[in-house]
């Protein structure tokens, strides 16, 4: 009989005492490895965080560079209007002379940016090819615009006074009012 008492304490202390304490020690177990496992993941994160940041930093400053280089109006017209008088500045800068410019409807580039090509055609007259090459030369690779030249027709004047230059072109803009009225 005492045997027997002896058994059915062991059993009741194995059912109600050491079989909960197992499980809940099995539990806190993996739950303490899951938390292991999602801090070493959240440092790993961290350690990231710096190398971004750092990329982040150089990265805003060349976005806003080139950001610069689009032509910004509120409406299309005005968006044409800004592109002839930077590409007039351009040439004044660069000892040319546009004879003739004119901008034509704008082109979407593609719908999810709001991004569109700016079609210009413009004459210039430069007394040497040297000062044409630097105007054409600032235009497609200065800091001033994004613009794009298309065709290009050189004609050398008489007697040797010079070059003149038909320009087809296009630059980038992003109006912020897609309707001239606004």
């Amino acid at each position: 009989m005492a045997v027997g008492l002896v058994l059915l304490m062991a059993v009741v202390l194995q059912i109600f005492v050491v079989g909960p304490s197992l499980k809940a020690y099995n539990r806190s177990r993996d739950s303490l490895a899951a938390k292991i496992k999602l801090l070493q993941k959240s440092r790993a994160i961290l350690a990231e965080k710096k190398p971004l940041e750092a990329a982040k930093t150089t990265a805003t400053p060349m976005i806003k560079r080139l950001e610069s280089r689009i032509v910004a109006a509120t409406t299309e017209a005005l968006g044409a209007a800004a592109l002839q008088k930077q590409i007039k500045e351009l040439a004044s800068a660069n000892h040319v002379t546009i004879t003739r410019s004119a901008s034509f409807s704008p082109l979407p580039l593609a719908d999810d940016v709001g991004l569109l090509l700016l079609p210009v055609e413009i004459d210039v007259k430069a007394d040497t090819l040297g000062a044409f090459t630097a105007f054409l030369y600032e235009l497609e690779y200065g800091d001033t615009l994004f613009f794009f030249v298309d065709d290009l027709e050189i004609v050398p004047l008489s007697r040797g006074r010079g070059v003149r230059v038909n320009v087809k072109a296009h630059a980038l803009t992003k109006p912020t009012n897609n309707k001239d009225g606004g």
